[in-house]
């Protein structure tokens, strides 16, 4: 769906916005490409996938997985699997419900998620001191673009 660069709400800076906003396409990729490099020990996917579960305090389902990290059921099955083999979440009948199966990250999941979650952290000590006095105004970008990812995904469920 191609919308008129009038339709969008911000105002068209100096230059062409198209390549803008390519530049900004390439230079996004470049990074996440860089910064997943850094999670070594997990395919694509599945430190996403503990993340999430690391951050509920409850158990879940693989469809309320694959609804939340924007995966494939297929995908998070393979997933889980995988992460379950090395003992970083396991499964469980419901209770209540035999057919639903319910998903928890282990102790050990736990540990693997905050062990890479400092190392990252480090990392990114590292990139904002390279960024220096531009590493607030990084910030602010960053956070202005959570915003708006956020309002596009609540305006999409309307």
């Amino acid at each position: 769906m191609h919308r008129d660069i009038a339709e969008f709400d911000t105002p068209v800076m100096d230059g062409n916005l198209r390549e803008l906003a390519e530049r900004s396409v390439t230079l996004t990729e470049r990074v996440i490409l860089k910064a997943t490099q850094t999670v070594r020990e997990f395919t694509q996917g599945e430190f996403c996938v503990l993340l999430f579960l690391e951050s509920l305090d409850q158990d879940t389902t693989a469809v309320e997985i694959a609804d939340q990290v924007s995966l494939t059921r297929p995908r998070i099955t393979q997933i889980v699997s995988s992460l379950e083999r090395r003992g970083f979440v396991t499964r469980e009948k419901d209770e209540f419900d035999k057919r639903k199966v319910n998903i928890r990250i282990t102790d050990e999941g736990r540990r693997v998620v905050n062990e890479q979650r400092e190392q990252t952290v480090e990392n990114h000590m590292r990139y904002l001191a390279k960024l220096g006095d531009d590493s607030e105004a990084f910030l602010r970008i960053l956070e202005k673009s959570v915003e708006y990812f956020a309002e596009k995904e609540l305006n999409s469920k309307k």
